[in-house]
């Protein structure tokens, strides 16, 4: 076993034990909930953002990208990837943004404000973070 860190022998096989146990849900309940897991907002979805044509499928998503590829030289091959890249986080942002207003509206009927929206944050903090470091790369690039 190759690791960057020397792991001892008693730790490999507890390691391979608590592996051993975590096999997943057991019971039919465990299990039906377990495939609903990835179901239950839709952020992390793939989807098609772009057509065959390389131009994004989606009209807000398309104006981001357009602008950006007129504001910047985007000959360079890395340049024209990171483009893609912030128009896709951006589209991410998106649905989260439609289903907070969505989950913020009925959580402050039914008085569950902080539990419901704590997952949509975490997802969109992790979102934003990652745009901004796509945009930062892409402005380093294409600094004069």
């Amino acid at each position: 076993m190759l690791s960057k860190r020397n792991i001892s022998a008693r730790q490999v096989e507890a390691n391979r034990g608590n592996a051993r146990r975590s096999t997943g849900p057991k019971s039919a309940r465990g299990k039906a909930q377990s495939r609903r897991n990835s179901l239950r907002h839709g952020l992390t979805a793939s989807a098609v953002l772009f057509g065959v044509d390389g131009v994004p499928t989606n009209s807000a998503v398309r104006r981001l990208w357009e602008r950006l590829r007129n504001e910047v030289d985007h000959e360079d091959k890395e340049v024209d990837s990171l483009i893609e890249e912030v128009a896709t986080e951006w589209a991410h942002q998106l649905p989260a943004v439609e289903l907070e207003n969505n989950r913020w509206k009925s959580a402050v009927d039914d008085g569950s404000v902080g539990i419901r929206l704590r997952s949509l944050n975490r997802h969109r903090s992790r979102s934003q973070r990652t745009l901004l470091r796509l945009l930062e790369r892409l402005r380093q690039k294409t600094l004069p």
